[in-house]
């Protein structure tokens, strides 16, 4: 699950490098975000009952937040099928997003303390 996450997060990012096919940089976006969706969608149903409450809800948090940024960056990519310029907004919420699940992360590997 985490090396999906992290292939459409990178896939998403990546997108732009295909600069002369507009269709195939939108398609290419729209899948790495659905990849992050999907992945987010089976930690929200398959939560496992011998965590805690607490870590169960926050799961559920997360999910809810990963869910908030792909799903609006898969629909903008697609519509940027017609209408070139959603493009770069669908890829500013991908990046956004990419940024700060990577800012998280440092967080919680160098800076949190038990």
């Amino acid at each position: 699950m985490a090396f999906l996450f992290v292939l459409g997060t990178l896939v998403g990012i990546l997108s732009p490098v295909f600069r002369r096919d507009t269709r195939l940089r939108a398609v290419i976006l729209a899948s790495g975000a659905a990849i992050v969706s999907v992945v987010a969608a089976g930690y929200l149903l398959h939560q496992d009952p011998r965590d805690g409450l607490a870590t169960i809800r926050a799961n559920q948090q997360f999910g809810r937040i990963v869910l908030a940024s792909g799903l609006p960056t898969v629909v903008l990519a697609l519509f940027s099928l017609r209408r070139a310029k959603l493009y770069w907004l669908a890829w500013g919420i991908h990046v956004a997003f990419s940024a700060w699940i990577t800012a998280v992360l440092i967080w919680l590997k160098f800076f949190w303390h038990w």
